[in-house]
């Protein structure tokens, strides 16, 4: 099979479309390290040729998860396009022939401003450090999300760490099983987005009515009706990450569901730097 441009790879029902080989390459870029050399390695792991050019849709989705393996700045950015991707293909799959959402400029115009963002990589070296996609942390996670979901009476829980392009979901309870596949979500379609640029919580009663959601593929496609989530936010003050849930119905939480969250995402900050703590011990970071 030949390689396609990312334009070819466009889903309309979702506005959506995987990146290409030259995305993922600009997208790495932004680690500040060399491309070549992680790059180079992954294709000589999967026995693919290194041209970008010569590389399928499914070829840079292997190649992005073993670079994304490796951990670190790199890793993570590499994490955010293979989830960039493999929501591609799940939707790709099985919701091609979907009707396509209006047109809205509120939609539009938070799309572009999430697409454009400048990465930091101070934030991003701090989401390396704590290291929150380690397997070993995933079912205190898992817990943290389902006790979200239990307090607040809704029907999804997620620990969500925000990317670059994409955000990962670190924990999860009730999430459809195509999300927990992927991995996550486009960072357009994040509701977390918000929280990350406000550093304060974000509540969403009612998304089919809200102006900036009433057409987030989630709500119009995926049927998220209501959304709540708090800052994970370390002591060096960077916000990494949410403690969220979401409903698919119109949900008025109240401060004692935002107080619940926050007391949430306190024990998830305090396992990440635990996390942290453990990995200075064993030399694989500097205190």
């Amino acid at each position: 099979m030949s390689a396609v441009t990312s334009e070819q790879h466009r889903l309309r029902s979702h506005d959506f479309r995987a990146p290409g080989a030259a995305d993922v390459r600009r997208v790495l870029a932004a680690a500040g390290d060399e491309v070549d050399g992680p790059w180079e390695a992954a294709c000589e792991q999967l026995e693919l040729d290194p041209d970008p050019q010569a590389l399928t849709l499914a070829d840079l989705e292997q190649v992005t998860a073993v670079i994304g393996r490796a951990g670190g700045v790199v890793g993570l950015l590499a994490r955010s396009t293979t989830i960039r991707i493999a929501t591609y293909r799940e939707l790709a799959a099985r919701a091609e022939q979907a009707a396509a959402p209006p047109w809205d400029w509120a939609r539009r115009a938070l799309d572009e401003l999430l697409r454009t963002r400048v990465p930091s990589r101070r934030r991003l070296q701090e989401i390396a450090d704590l290291d929150p996609f380690c397997s070993e942390l995933r079912p205190d996670l898992d817990q943290v999300a389902a006790r979200a979901a239990q307090r607040t009476g809704a029907a999804v829980g997620a620990i969500n760490i925000l990317l670059e392009g994409a955000q990962g979901t670190a924990g999860q309870h009730g999430m459809p099983e195509w999300m927990v596949r992927v991995g996550g979500t486009p960072a357009e379609w994040s509701f977390c987005s918000t929280i990350r640029r406000t550093r304060t919580e974000h509540v969403v009663p009612d998304a089919h009515a809200d102006v900036l959601h009433r057409v987030n593929p989630l709500v119009f496609h995926e049927g998220t009706a209501s959304y709540a989530g708090v800052p994970l936010l370390t002591p060096r003050g960077e916000v990494v990450g949410t403690c969220c849930v979401a409903d698919v119905r119109a949900h008025d939480f109240t401060a004692a569901d935002l107080a619940a969250l926050a007391e949430e995402a306190a024990v998830v900050v305090q396992t990440l730097e635990e996390r942290r703590s453990a990995r200075v011990r064993r030399g694989e970071l500097s205190d």
